[in-house]
């Protein structure tokens, strides 16, 4: 009978059918990390909010869906659906701003118009004059308009107050996004 026992449980140990929850969790863990990468585009199947999993390992959400489209069109194929349980994993760090040259941002609430520049940066056009001199008659057309709650993430440059403020050639970001050319990331406070 203490020969059978002995056997039963150095057959348990070998197979590791009493690994500890702590070694099992770990392979949750590692199991969900593998599904998800650096770079990735990824939502819920019960949310229409597609974030960024950025190289720092925190995820940063599309605000709506025009600031999605201003960096990847009307392209979701390369969005990627996983559960509520791996995107937990990875912690929200902010949010992604519109690609530059694209669009000029207006927070609810406000008057000023912003053309968004390169490295996270809005640069205020302070009046419709300017507006009209720098980035021609139809500019009220680009306007989109975001929360005021991104207001107080975003950097602030000068205002651009005459033509030669502002060279949209010099605001160009690549297409094939790396951490070193972040998604104009507006990170939380």
């Amino acid at each position: 009978m203490m020969k059978r026992i002995f056997v039963v449980l150095a057959l348990v140990l070998s197979t590791g059918l009493l690994a500890s929850p702590l070694t099992a969790s770990a392979c949750v863990e590692d199991a969900v990390a593998q599904d998800v990468h650096v770079g990735d585009l990824v939502k819920t199947s019960d949310s229409s909010t597609v974030s960024y999993i950025a190289a720092n390992g925190l995820r940063f959400n599309f605000p709506n869906a025009a600031v999605y489209k201003s960096w990847y069109g009307n392209d979701f194929s390369k969005v990627k659906v996983i559960s509520k349980t791996q995107l937990s994993y990875r912690p929200l760090g902010g949010y992604v701003m519109f690609r530059p040259n694209t669009k000029l941002v207006q927070f609810i609430g406000s008057r000023d118009v912003y053309v968004v520049v390169k490295n996270n940066e809005l640069r205020r056009l302070p009046s419709a004059a300017i507006a009209n001199q720098v980035l021609g008659l139809g500019w009220t057309r680009n306007v989109e308009k975001l929360p005021a709650r991104f207001g107080g993430a975003v950097k602030f440059g000068f205002d651009i107050t005459t033509p030669g403020d502002y060279e949209p050639s010099k605001q160009t970001v690549p297409v094939e996004i790396t951490w070193s050319t972040p998604l104009n990331m507006v990170v939380m406070r």
